[in-house]
């Protein structure tokens, strides 16, 4: 405990970027805001920094993704021990062995389910077609053994918290919904036949589709974000649809509101494989935020947000004609786009933003305080 009361926190991951905003700039800066001691354990070789009163802590490269899995999470356990928090809140199902480590040694231990791991499996292109149900079999099992060892469990999603109150009885939905303290209110000020996508690349994130419809569309495409695989970027920059894309890399958070700005909609054409449908995509929630209209994919779970409120329009995200049909729409109906963004940031602002969420954290830290196996949590 903290001379205050609070509690000492490290929140690790070795997977995420040091300024991940869901990790840092959300859980962290909620806790730290709460009266706690709250630090940060990452892998990425920058070294030590201190953010807004947040001491971030590096345990070296990550390196390649055996290295990361193997010899990262014990690495990471030798600093924890120096550390010596009150509490540990793992970010990456990789620590899960150090996080049923720590348990055992009396750490109160928070797992943080930011997606659900054994539908996610069944997506990587990394992993042979024959071997993904097999491994996705696996990884729910373990993952539910040692969330059964944890003091707490955080969800991103509902559903996600709900495979897991049968092993632990403390289980809180935290989702990941936009902080806007920092976003600026300005009307969106479009450029002549520009659309957005920011965030994560890859084709399940629909790059192939979105590049055809823009070229169909006869409009241009701000792109931002990562690719997931470098195979893939240097394959799309070949395409001859890469030339209606500005593609600006991976730019920092505070940027993201200048980009969307510049653009008539917001593409969120994820393929619909399960990780994604029961998903809550936050560049849905920015997008609105931003005042944008939203073009997403149709098929049930979250896109029924944008169809139940009418904030945008919805296409089969594998066809790229369908995708560049409601981009044309947006482009023919102005007053109408701007109509459904206006509507979308009220929305936002009235419910789905970060604020609710970093209150339903704090009271589960105040459980663990009291004593995290008491009851199961209501949040």
């Amino acid at each position: 405990m903290t001379a205050k009361g609070g509690l000492k926190v490290l929140h690790l991951t070795t997977v995420h970027a040091r300024h991940d905003q869901r990790i840092l700039a959300k859980e962290c800066a909620a806790l730290r805001q709460a009266g706690h001691e709250v630090m940060l354990l990452v892998a990425d070789g920058l070294g030590a920094e201190a953010w807004n009163g947040i001491q971030i802590h590096d345990v070296g490269a990550r390196g390649q993704r055996l290295h990361r899995m193997t010899v990262l999470p014990w690495r990471a356990l030798r600093r924890v021990r120096r550390l010596n928090p009150d509490v540990v809140h793992i970010h990456d199902p990789e620590l899960l062995p150090v996080a049923v480590v720590l348990s055992m040694s009396g750490k109160l231990v928070v797992y943080d389910a930011h997606e659900d791991l054994p539908r996610s499996i069944k997506s990587k292109h990394w992993l042979p077609n024959w071997l993904l149900g097999t491994v996705s079999f696996i990884a729910e099992r373990v993952e539910n053994f040692c969330a059964g060892r944890m003091s707490a469990v955080v969800a991103a999603t509902s559903p996600i918290a709900a495979r897991f109150e049968r092993p632990n009885r403390l289980v809180a939905t935290i989702r990941n919904y936009p902080n806007l303290s920092n976003v600026p209110i300005v009307e969106p000020s479009p450029e002549p036949k520009t659309f957005c996508y920011v965030g994560a690349i890859s084709l399940h994130r629909g790059i192939m589709e979105m590049l055809r419809a823009t070229h169909l569309a006869g409009a241009r495409l701000i792109l931002a974000g990562r690719f997931g695989d470098e195979q893939l970027q240097a394959t799309v920059e070949k395409l001859p649809e890469w030339n209606n894309v500005e593609y600006l890399g991976v730019v920092p958070h505070e940027e993201v509101w200048p980009i969307m700005r510049r653009a008539h909609a917001g593409l969120l054409f994820l393929h619909p494989v399960r990780n994604y449908i029961d998903s809550l995509p936050v560049k849905l929630f920015e997008y609105m935020a931003a005042g944008l209209p939203v073009l997403a994919s149709d098929y049930a779970g979250w896109p029924d947000i944008v169809r139940s409120n009418q904030t945008g329009y919805l296409a089969d995200p594998l066809d790229a004609e369908a995708i560049a049909r409601v981009m044309r729409r947006v482009l023919a109906e102005p007053k109408q786009a701007q109509k459904m963004g206006q509507l979308g940031r009220k929305l936002v602002l009235s419910g789905y933003s970060w604020a609710n969420e970093a209150n339903n954290l704090v009271k589960l830290y105040e459980q663990l305080a009291a004593g995290p196996r008491q009851k199961k949590t209501e949040l």
